[in-house]
């Protein structure tokens, strides 16, 4: 049976997750709804990704009372490198034959929202070096960084945690379509 100290350390870092996880929708919500895409609202959007960054650093210090990365870095062989090279780029050919099973079934690709944005975002090369910067970083930051090691916290098990923060990450993604 856990202690009370363990439960309560769990409690915070449970709310962490799902404030992370809440956070992403609710400021775009206020950025974009129903006032349609913009370069300053892009903008204004990737400046929220990052205050959400700032945010979790807080929260893991204070709240939390830890550091924001809870693992130990530890040095891998050099194998291991070209592996995961090899393995995203197997993830990425499976990711491109799941996503055509929707067209099997008759779905539409409905890609207006990814149009809107690529239009706006490619008139502009800072502001598109920033949203891939701001994409990438943020997200592995929030996802990998801070959700999975906090989920491995709460499952105690390597596999729940990694499928968890994947269909969170995909849930947030839904808007693209």
């Amino acid at each position: 049976m856990e202690d009370a100290v363990a439960i309560k350390y769990k409690a915070k870092v449970a709310a962490g997750i799902i404030g992370a996880f809440i956070l992403i929708p609710l400021a775009g919500y206020l950025v974009y709804n129903g006032k349609g895409y913009t370069a300053q609202s892009i903008l204004f959007s990737r400046f929220l990704f990052w205050l959400e960054v700032v945010l979790l650093f807080a929260y893991a210090r204070w709240v939390e009372k830890g550091r924001f990365f809870l693992w130990a870095p530890t040095r891998q062989k050099f194998w291991f490198y070209p592996a995961s090279f090899g393995a995203l780029y197997l993830l990425m050919i499976a990711a491109s034959v799941v996503g055509t099973i929707p067209k099997l079934f008759g779905v539409p690709d409905n890609r207006e929202v990814m149009n809107q944005l690529m239009h706006i975002v490619n008139r502009s090369m800072p502001l598109l070096v920033l949203s891939a910067i701001t994409a990438g970083v943020t997200e592995e930051l929030i996802f990998r960084a801070y959700m999975v090691p906090r989920l491995e916290v709460i499952f105690k098990n390597k596999y729940m945690p990694v499928i968890l923060s994947a269909l969170m990450f995909s849930a947030l993604h839904l808007r693209y379509f």
